[in-house]
């Protein structure tokens, strides 16, 4: 990116020590960043050259995003170089006519720089990364510990904690795999998952008349019972801080959202079809699965079988296609699981 003369030169001193790719124009040097993707590349340029194509240069870089493999050094005598464009950011400078000694020095210079600066970018996200990590283990434990508030509360729970997640874990597997219109990848899988846990978190404020009441509630026990959701909801809200937005939501959808049903006839808000979130309708399914085949203070546990043909025919409330096709398909792991 000299003039000829300055370029041969150059290329003549640089060639004794590194492999020297020529350029006249923007779009050879683009086509050469695009094909080295791996490369670091001291960029020497004249002023001239700058001045000229500075901001073409610029966007080219950035395109690429590329910027911090690569260093410019300009070259140019003293006049020439203080009329630089501002549009591209310079590493150094050589003066002309040519020292080799300057001239090695700044691009072994710029080699360093650009090695130093992709380790430092390497570094920094494998500690993202490790900070990620670190941040989900926090907010396992945190689960697991509001999880087992429940169990302690009734310690009857805790097997229906722990089946509900399992369960949970194989749906939302399934609906990932063959709905892919709810974009559930593994990291939002893990999150149902993990927040199925403490679906039932708003219990713990239920009185143990109602909570362990061995026959049918009253209609105003059922009533009280039904505010579990809203209760848990607004619980877990104190906790958002903790998990980030994306969490929270998901999770407080999971917690209130839970005894919706596809036909509008769940609690606590009559939600009808698609606005009930799909995270909750995974976790209603697991949640109803588990509820039938398991034994409760108020009724002894059923067949897999027949829990699952009562979901499918309607009787424990309404789910969507989608849900019903996934029981379908998962049917045999979940009987596995049980046994």
């Amino acid at each position: 990116a000299t003039d000829r003369k300055e370029l041969a030169e150059i290329s003549q001193i640089l060639q004794q020590s590194y492999d020297v790719f020529c350029f006249c124009d923007i779009s050879s040097l683009t086509e050469f960043i695009k094909d080295n993707r791996n490369a670091i590349i001291p960029l020497i340029a004249s002023a001239a050259f700058l001045k000229k194509n500075g901001k073409p240069l610029s966007q080219a870089l950035r395109q690429c995003r590329r910027e911090a493999d690569f260093s410019v050094i300009a070259a140019g005598k003293v006049k020439e170089l203080e009329t630089v464009s501002s549009t591209v950011k310079i590493a150094n400078c050589v003066l002309l006519p040519i020292s080799e000694m300057s001239l090695l020095c700044n691009v072994q210079t710029a080699l360093e720089l650009a090695r130093a600066k992709k380790r430092a970018k390497q570094l920094a996200e494998k500690n993202k990364k490790y900070d990620a990590i670190r941040i989900r283990e926090v907010q396992n434990c945190i689960i697991g510990f509001m999880a087992s508030i429940v169990e302690m509360r009734n310690p009857k729970c805790g097997e229906h904690t722990r089946f509900v997640s399992l369960f949970t874990q194989i749906i939302a597997s399934d609906i990932s795999k063959h709905c892919p219109q709810y974009a559930l990848t593994k990291k939002k899988i893990r999150q149902i998952t993990s927040a199925s846990m403490i679906h039932d978190i708003g219990k713990l404020v239920m009185p143990d008349a109602i909570l362990f009441k061995p026959s049918k509630l009253f209609d105003e026990e059922y009533a009280c019972m039904k505010t579990h959701t809203i209760v848990g909801e607004k619980m877990f809200e104190h906790t958002r801080k903790i998990w980030g937005d994306e969490y929270a939501d998901l999770c407080k959808n999971v917690i209130l959202y839970h005894h919706e049903r596809y036909d509008g006839k769940g609690y606590p808000y009559g939600l009808v079809g698609e606005q009930i979130p799909i995270e909750a309708q995974i976790v209603s399914l697991a949640d109803v699965y588990d509820a039938l085949v398991k034994k409760r203070v108020y009724k002894e546990g059923i067949l897999p079988k027949e829990a699952f043909d009562m979901i499918m025919r309607g009787e424990c409330g309404a789910f969507s296609q989608i849900m019903l096709e996934s029981l379908k398909r998962v049917k045999g792991r979940l009987e596995d699981l049980i046994k």
